[in-house]
């Protein structure tokens, strides 16, 4: 059984300057991240051992920002550890990142309307990318979201409706999920998280958490449309932690919290 517990929508926390907000897919009810380069807009977060980097979709910039106990974000005179990115087709450019990861030495960025996945070192520096437009396997329809896990990569591809895996040079490996509303079936998957072996894949077209194992088979799924305790709407990110699922609800403005066992 599922046990909850919810988060009021007035609970935050964040830094930055100008603004901010959350992301949000074509169609849904998220603001959309604006173009101006003035305003600091976070997007998705990754960290690794006292760095943490933030995408930033408006600008198409990846920043860095070093991470203390004391909980210092930026270096002794104020600045970005590293800032990296610009719009374009390049190497190294983006075009609507989405998703990001980081290993004990690179990261991994989906870079959404590029349909590619772009490699970096801890400083910035482009390293490979692979996938191209398209259906087959190793190509991407909009990749949402990325998870480095046991020296394998997993992408949502999101308007392809499936998780794809690659190995750590980027070649394909395997697959899973087909377009659907039934259980292993996905619909438009967004973002997603790894943790004891176990994907677990939030679909905000479907109001639900559908979770599977390393090899893609289905397991179990939770959470339907509505606004009651562990009932969701548009569902958005997911993180678990210490036996625990935590689930931006963005149609009803809150996190719920579920027990994994």
């Amino acid at each position: 059984m599922l046990s909850l517990i919810v988060l009021p929508s007035q609970s935050a926390f964040g830094w930055g300057g100008g603004g901010g907000g959350g992301g949000g897919s074509a169609g849904m009810k998220g603001p959309e991240p604006s173009a101006s380069t003035t305003s600091f807009f976070p997007y998705t977060i990754a960290a690794s051992e006292g760095q943490i980097f933030v995408v930033v979709p408006g600008d198409n910039k990846i920043k860095g920002y070093q991470y203390l106990l004391s909980g210092i974000i930026y270096d002794r005179n104020g600045n970005l550890v590293t800032e990296f990115g610009s719009l374009g087709a390049k190497d190294g450019q983006f075009q609507k990142p989405k998703g990001i990861d980081v290993s004990e030495d690179k990261i991994f960025v989906a870079d959404s309307s590029n349909y590619r996945i772009q490699v970096f070192d801890l400083d910035g520096n482009f390293l490979f990318k692979f996938g191209s437009k398209g259906k087959l396997d190793g190509q991407f329809d909009c990749p949402q979201d990325i998870k480095f896990y046991k020296n394998q990569i997993y992408v949502v591809d999101s308007d392809n409706h499936r998780i794809q895996i690659f190995d750590i040079d980027g070649n394909f490996i395997s697959k899973f999920g087909s377009e659907g509303k039934g259980d292993g079936e996905l619909k438009k998957p967004y973002k997603f998280d790894i943790y004891d072996d176990k994907i677990f894949i939030v679909e905000p077209f479907v109001s639900r958490v559908q979770v599977f194992d390393l090899a893609g088979n289905f397991l179990f799924n939770f959470g339907s449309e509505g606004n009651d305790n562990g009932e969701l709407k548009y569902p958005q990110d997911i993180v678990v932690w210490k036996e625990k699922i935590f689930v931006t609800d963005l149609g009803n403005n809150r996190i719920q919290i579920f027990d994994i066992n």
